[in-house]
């Protein structure tokens, strides 16, 4: 009977830890997206227009013959290369 009870007992913890640990998990989740920014693509990039303002006039301008392009992966830099 003793050993029955134990080992309810154990049982119990063992859950309980294993509840813990998720709970904790997801708070630390929550910290973790609040200090890094995925490198997937979005469309808000340039809310203000500012950098297409820009490439737009080096490409109308006729004394540019250089255009460098940079950014994060997935910000369409490849796309963008293939204007002529």
């Amino acid at each position: 009977m003793i050993k029955t009870i134990i080992s309810l007992i154990r049982w119990s913890a063992n859950s309980l830890n294993r509840i813990v640990f998720w709970l904790e998990s997801k708070d630390y989740s929550v910290d973790i997206q609040s200090k890094y920014v995925d490198l997937a693509p979005t469309d808000e990039a340039d809310k203000a227009g500012v950098y297409s303002e820009a490439i737009l006039y080096a490409m109308n301008n006729a004394k540019v013959s250089n255009i460098a392009l940079t950014g994060p992966y997935g910000s369409g830099k490849a796309a963008s290369s293939n204007l002529s």
